[in-house]
């Protein structure tokens, strides 16, 4: 695995109460409203001191290529258009050393997100439950993975980079 700094997850540590919020959104709305998307740019445009040009244009690259395939995805109405357009901002986020893994990381956290939905519709669910999400006939909020994906790969690289911290 390639080495990375910290100054490669400033970013995503600043996204964390974003993701926080799209979770949020999501479940209790099963909309991720356009202001934490553009928020999530800021941040990332915000950060571009910190990255160097080759990282800079490989997130980049990764976002357009996810932005295309979640488009196409949207088309067919597989995903939200939330979904579709927050999904390629967190790719923004992700070392690029690191994609593949993300991508793992993303596909259990889609995982954990329909298990937690399921067992909280269960327990909690009725047509007239205030958080929309928890309602029988609701969608999936995708919203939850996407956020947990991102707080789990900020967790793990946190641990990697731990000793490369600057002292306080």
């Amino acid at each position: 695995m390639m080495e990375i700094s910290w100054t490669d997850l400033v970013p995503l540590w600043l996204l964390c109460p974003v993701l926080i919020a799209v979770a949020w959104n999501d479940l209790s709305r099963l909309t991720i409203p356009n202001y934490l998307v553009v928020t999530g740019i800021v941040i990332f445009v915000c950060s571009l001191p910190l990255l160097d040009y080759q990282e800079t244009f490989a997130r980049v690259l990764a976002g357009v290529v996810c932005f295309t395939f979640c488009l196409v995805m949207f088309a067919m109405r597989w995903v939200g258009g939330g979904d579709a357009k927050m999904m390629p901002v967190v790719f923004l986020f992700v070392p690029s050393a690191w994609i593949s893994s993300y991508i793992f990381g993303f596909a259990f956290s889609l995982i954990i997100g329909m298990t937690l939905v399921w067992a909280a519709r269960v327990a909690f669910g009725r047509a007239d439950a205030g958080w929309i999400s928890l309602r029988p006939d609701a969608a999936f909020p995708m919203g939850v993975s996407i956020a947990l994906s991102g707080l789990f790969l900020a967790g793990w690289a946190t641990s990697f980079t731990a000793y490369d911290l600057p002292p306080l």
